[in-house]
């Protein structure tokens, strides 16, 4: 009986393991991150950092991010001529993702945004008009593929 007992709590040990350290695939291992840049207490853009854990291993990442949220929340849209979004990307993943196109998802369709490259990070200029066409709730999604 103590024999059984032994490998009964073995094997559910077993278990336990291989079900914690299954691989994800799901975005949950992703987080985001918003801090404004200000020059002279004037928000003038955002750094947004995105880190994707180590978990994650899709094939590709369609990270909907919450980018014209922050933006929102920090600066009064009214006042905004251009506003500057350097997004950071965290890939701590063993994958190296590369940024295939970014897309701005508003009521139901999607549409392309161009950006700049700096070495690693992704740059957006908004300026005024933008924010006039788009609501907070809109999505930029960054399309990563391996």
């Amino acid at each position: 009986m103590k024999n059984y007992s032994i490998i009964i709590f073995f094997s559910l040990l077993l278990l336990l393991f291989v079900f914690l350290e299954k691989p994800s695939n799901i975005n949950s291992s992703i987080s985001e991150e918003a801090i404004p840049i200000r020059e002279e207490n004037i928000i003038t853009g955002i750094e947004y950092h995105i880190q994707i854990g180590k978990r994650v291993r899709n094939t590709t990442l369609d990270i909907n991010t919450h980018i014209l949220d922050s933006i929102y929340h920090y600066k009064d849209i009214s006042t905004i001529e251009l506003f500057t979004v350097k997004i950071i990307m965290d890939n701590q993943s063993k994958y190296p993702y590369l940024l295939k196109k970014i897309e701005l998802l508003s009521q139901g369709k999607k549409e392309d945004i161009s950006y700049q490259l700096q070495g690693k990070d992704i740059v957006l200029h908004l300026n005024h008009s933008f924010f006039m066409n788009y609501h907070k709730n809109d999505m930029i999604i960054l399309l990563l593929v391996k």
